[in-house]
């Protein structure tokens, strides 16, 4: 690969998987939250 000299394609490729779960943490957190937040929106309005 283009940075094999700096010995950073081998830590990309061992580093890439945790990056990606690193994003997806981040990402799904708020999409919980705002589903919670809509369920928690849907009770309140359902007995209306």
């Amino acid at each position: 690969d283009v940075y094999a000299g700096t010995g950073f394609g081998a830590w990309w490729r061992s580093h890439r998987r945790s990056a990606a779960d690193a994003v997806a943490r981040l990402c799904a957190a708020p999409l919980a939250s705002a589903a919670t937040l809509a369920v928690f929106a849907l009770a309140l309005l359902l007995p209306l």
